[in-house]
């Protein structure tokens, strides 16, 4: 039971990392790009409010809308998940 315990902690941890680390890229990509919010909108086909949520954390993206975002700002999914520093 104890180990059962220990690994749902870590996953927590790791889907909170991910969670953080996708917010603080996501905005700090966005912002290099010079895109507008209304433009990688409209090019994944999702709202502006959906990428306001993005922006402020509170939800990530499905993997399609994962997919378009790294598309449209020229970026790797790891790097914007967290998961390397090469961008």
């Amino acid at each position: 039971m104890t180990l059962i315990v220990s690994c749902q902690v870590l996953v927590y941890i790791f889907l909170y990392n991910i969670f953080m680390k996708f917010t603080e890229r996501f905005n700090e990509v966005l912002l290099q790009s010079g895109k507008t919010q209304k433009e990688v909108a409209d090019f994944c086909h999702i709202s502006r409010q959906a990428i306001t949520n993005l922006k402020l954390g509170s939800s990530l993206p499905s993997l399609d809308t994962l997919f378009l975002i790294c598309k449209y700002l020229d970026c790797t999914s790891d790097y914007i998940l967290g998961l390397t520093d090469k961008y």
